[in-house]
């Protein structure tokens, strides 16, 4: 009767320690799960972009790469509207979907307004004409790039995600498209790790 009584207290040992074990062993692969995948986002999350207008009303765009490495196949896209000079009551939507081979590390880029044209046709005519120096409207769509490793990113309005595929158009409505001419300023990031 002892012999049974140990039997099953070991018995009962063994199955508690059993599932501490697991459930031990499913938390740390939760958790390397979590740091693979923090790891992942590191250095897509120091990537960022943004629309800057001084007290003079110079705009500029700001792309920054924080990370130590560089980032490749960077598209940024953004709009700038301004009212139109011929028609007050309507405004120009010029989308720029600006191709950056790469961005080295601890950099950012900054493109000018100066430096921004847009096509226009007016009575059947081309022109090209830079952007006003007043009265801009700016934004930030996207930037998308791939990372050290190969992967895709793309940050927007939603937040940072990775991409599967291609990165796809971003002008689906036929708007006029702008180009930066020249290269943009770069300077070293202010913050880098």
């Amino acid at each position: 009767m002892v012999g049974i009584v140990a039997g099953i207290g070991s018995l009962l040992f063994t199955a508690v320690a059993t599932y501490y074990a697991a459930a031990v062993s499913k938390d740390q692969l939760d958790q390397s799960r979590e740091d693979a995948i923090r790891e992942e986002r590191d250095q897509a999350a120091r990537v960022a972009a943004w629309v800057e207008t001084d007290r003079a009303g110079s705009m500029r765009v700001h792309l920054m790469n924080r990370s130590l490495d560089p980032v490749s196949a960077v598209a940024l896209s953004f709009w700038v509207s301004f009212p139109d000079r011929l028609l007050s009551s309507r405004w120009v939507y010029v989308l720029y979907s600006q191709p950056v081979v790469s961005v080295g590390p601890c950099t950012e880029l900054v493109f000018d307004q100066g430096s921004m044209e847009y096509v226009s046709w007016v009575d059947g005519f081309r022109s090209q004409k830079k952007v006003p120096s007043r009265g801009l409207y700016a934004d930030v769509i996207r930037v998308e790039f791939m990372d050290r490793t190969g992967v895709k990113w793309v940050r927007d309005r939603k937040g940072l995600d990775r991409v599967t595929g291609s990165f796809g158009p971003v002008d689906r409505h036929g708007r006029a498209l702008g180009l930066v001419e020249g290269r943009p300023t770069s300077k070293e990031a202010s913050s880098c790790r």
